[in-house]
Order: structure tokens, then C-alpha cells, then sequence
């Protein structure tokens, strides 16, 4: 405390600022750093956001391809033919746009615990040449077919 009286009055008026200044700067870090949280939080909304509209997108494709499929096993092949080789193709191209959205967004997946999930459902879709190939030889039960999509 003694130092401080010793100082000139020109070094007490520039010390006398010092104090509010680090609190400020203090008070003005944590404001940056919460808005970059709010940030960061509405970049992973948006994410999960994208993700959730392709992968209903996809699930749709998927839906009407089992209906398709269905209909052509149900018929022995004789109707649905040129349709469900159509809805195939739609298929093909949801599941390519989400997964590439998937490669886009591999951090905001890990982030939302989602990643693990994504990974194995995918792995399932795999097999979808599998069972596509079975339909078109009419090698497959309805029922199976049905369970797979």
C-alpha cells in the first residue's frame, strides 16, 4: 500500500484505470466466449437439421421401393416391373447424398452421439443389392423382403 502512495499523481491516474480495464476485458472474454458456444450450438442444429431432412428423404425412397418391390414379388413379377427398377434409382441417389452429407457432417455426428448409430444403419443398407437382387429372381419371400427395408 505504501508503494502506491509513493507514486507520482501522473502514475496513480494511469494505475487508477488499470483495474476496470482487466475486469472489462475480463467481463468482455467471457460475453465472446458464450456467444461463440451459441455459435457452435446453432451449427450443430443446423446440421442435425440437414441430416434429419435426407434421412427422411431416404427413408421415404426406401418406403416407396419396398411397396414397389412387394407389388412386383406379390404379382410373380408380372407388374411393377419398369417401376420399382425406376424407384430403385431414386433410392441409389438419396442414399448417395446422404452419405455424403454424413462425410460432411462426421464431426456434428460424433458431437450429437449420433455417429455409432449412422455407421450401422448403413452397414445394413449394404445388403440392399443383396435383397434387390433376390427380387428381381423372385427369390425371396415377402415377408423377408418387408423385414429388410
Amino acid at each position: 500500500m505504501d508503494s502506491i502512495v509513493q507514486l507520482s499523481l501522473k502514475s496513480k491516474l494511469i494505475f487508477l484505470p488499470t483495474i476496470p480495464l482487466l475486469l472489462l476485458l475480463a467481463f468482455s472474454m467471457q460475453l465472446i466466449k458464450e456467444a461463440q458456444n451459441e455459435i457452435n450450438d446453432t451449427q450443430l442444429i443446423t446440421d442435425y437439421t440437414e441430416f434429419s431432412m435426407l434421412s427422411s428423404e431416404m427413408i421415404h425412397e426406401l418406403q416407396k421401393e419396398r411397396g414397389l418391390s412387394a407389388g412386383f414379388l406379390s404379382s410373380q413379377g408380372q407388374l411393377y416391373n419398369q417401376s420399382h427398377l425406376e424407384q430403385r434409382d431414386k433410392t441409389d441417389e438419396q442414399l448417395r447424398l446422404l452419405g455424403q452429407e454424413i462425410e460432411q457432417l462426421r464431426t456434428s455426428l460424433k458431437h450429437l452421439k449420433l455417429e455409432s448409430q449412422v455407421v450401422e444403419a448403413f452397414k445394413h443398407l449394404s445388403g440392399i443389392t443383396t435383397i434387390r437382387a433376390s427380387v428381381n429372381k423372385l427369390e425371396i419371400s415377402l415377408a423377408d423382403q418387408i423385414e429388410f427395408y
